[in-house]
């Protein structure tokens, strides 16, 4: 993987693949989609490939999103963060993903309130004592006692 400072090259480069399974994956069911994109990630992860991770683990987030499915990206979210050997990059494009989706959805507006506070949750919980992301975490916290 990688020693202290130094990013080693991957194992090998799944962006071919990754860029002919995207555009396919995002016509197919959301359970279906998530389901390609996990046996995916798993390849690029075990490759130590974190471009290509990091595309998916963002698609991910993306897929959800767009089939409103909050439940759903909350478990991803945890799930992959919890995976043997994750890449920080992949981690940081997820959580970094997700922030945006915080800030850009109209969530009182949609009557979403309750899903902001568990996305919040699932982010803050991801990021706790992760020294790559420790902004995010600083944000997550304040969002969450009402500060944000």
């Amino acid at each position: 993987m990688a020693e202290e400072g130094k990013i080693l090259k991957p194992e090998a480069d799944f962006s071919a693949k990754v860029d002919a399974e995207l555009p396919h994956v995002a016509t197919l069911p959301l359970p279906q989609a998530l389901e390609r994109l996990a046996a995916l990630e798993k390849q690029t992860r075990q490759a130590s490939d974190a471009r290509s991770t990091k595309r998916i683990l963002v698609v991910v987030v993306q897929l959800c999103a767009q089939h409103g499915a909050w439940d759903t990206l909350n478990d991803e979210i945890l799930g992959f963060s919890k995976k043997h050997g994750q890449l920080k990059a992949a981690s940081q494009g997820m959580v970094a993903e997700a922030w945006g989706l915080l800030k850009s959805v109209d969530w009182e507006g949609r009557g979403m309130v309750k899903e902001r506070g568990e996305l919040i949750e699932t982010l803050r919980v991801v990021t706790e004592g992760k020294v790559q992301i420790p902004f995010h975490s600083v944000f997550f916290g304040k969002m969450l006692i009402g500060g944000l």
